[in-house]
């Protein structure tokens, strides 16, 4: 029978261990088998977190076409509006401070109130505010119906602060958003107009394929609606990316 020698040292003594072979091939199997089954726990549990991560993302990540908005709370406001038609109200935007900004076109007037409907204030518009976007705290840039301008007001002091012109704008029932500190606006030619608020200037032009309808801006994307040509088929949201 073969034997091993084997020298190994303990408490600073050199001990000499003799093992036949089929001894050491025991320890050895043993030793083995209880680190593949501490790495198979280890695997296991390591698999299973990842799952549980996967899962939580993929309940976390929204799907295409899916709602991201819950119904917080609704009020009515029909008494602060007045009048039930759909003109009444063309669009309306939520400050930072939570004041809502309403264009009401019929009523030449922007309404300022908050989500309850208390603290009613207003401004008066020449030429009727269709649609709103917040410039920023104290700023609304608003545009008209049947005109080719921008009107900028301060909600605050209730002050008209400058009316831009846009000859290349969309002149009816133009819609209007800001992104990256500038203004987005229609063109008449199938086309998103980027404006300086400050200089007035058209810094930007983006063909479209359709109308776009419906602005939005967010980060540094913009969307939009194809309502023309999808009335029967249903809404097409559309998106552009903005260079600065």
């Amino acid at each position: 029978m073969l034997k091993k020698r084997i020298l190994c040292c303990k408490n600073d003594q050199s001990i000499l261990f003799i093992f036949e072979n089929r001894e050491i091939h025991e320890v050895l199997r043993i030793q083995t088998t209880k680190k593949k089954s501490h790495f198979l726990r280890g695997l296991s549990t390591l698999l299973k977190s990842f799952k549980s991560k996967q899962q939580s993302d993929n309940l976390a990540q929204p799907k295409f076409g899916q709602s991201l908005f819950m119904l917080h709370h609704q009020t009515d406001l029909t008494s602060v509006i007045g009048g039930n038609d759909w003109r009444d109200v063309t669009d309306m935007v939520m400050m930072d401070d939570g004041r809502l900004v309403m264009c009401l076109p019929r009523q030449r007037r922007l309404l300022i109130c908050n989500t309850d409907g208390s603290q009613v204030d207003s401004i008066d518009v020449q030429g009727g505010p269709w649609c709103v976007t917040a410039v920023n705290n104290s700023t609304v840039a608003v545009t008209l119906e049947w005109n080719k301008c921008i009107e900028m007001y301060d909600i605050n002091n209730k002050l008209k602060l400058k009316s831009i012109s846009v000859p290349e704008m969309w002149w009816w029932m133009g819609n209007i958003t800001t992104i990256n500190n500038k203004l987005v606006v229609c063109g008449c030619d199938n086309s998103l107009l980027i404006i300086d608020h400050q200089t007035g200037e058209v810094v930007q032009t983006i063909q479209t394929d359709c109308y776009p309808d419906r602005l939005h801006g967010s980060g540094d994307r913009l969307f939009y609606c194809d309502n023309y040509h999808n009335s029967c088929t249903g809404t097409v949201i559309l998106m552009t990316h903005i260079t600065p």
